[in-house]
C-alpha cells in the first residue's frame, strides 16, 4: 500500500511516499480500499512540527479519508 510520511525530520521537504506491507485486518477492524485522501491544516502541522515537535517518526499524515471496505477481521 502507498502512504505519505513524513521521515528523517519536519518540513514539506521530508513528506515523502512510500510502500508499506498490507497489514491483515484483526478482530474488529476492516481494510479499506481508498479513493480520496486530503490532508488537512493539522496535517500541514504535523509536517512542519508544529502540532508536536516531539512525536516520533516516521508519522504517517492522512487523517481523512474515504473508500470502500474490502475485507473485515
Amino acid at each position: 500500500m502507498d502512504a505519505w510520511v513524513v521521515d528523517g525530520g519536519f518540513g514539506l521537504d521530508r513528506l515523502v511516499r512510500t510502500t508499506r506491507p498490507e497489514p491483515a485486518p484483526g478482530p474488529g477492524q476492516v481494510r479499506v480500499r481508498l479513493t480520496a485522501v486530503s490532508l488537512n491544516y493539522r496535517d500541514l502541522l504535523m509536517v512542519t512540527g508544529q502540532y508536536n515537535p516531539r512525536q516520533r517518526l516516521p508519522r504517517s499524515v492522512q487523517r481523512r479519508y474515504v473508500g470502500r471496505r474490502r475485507r473485515r477481521g
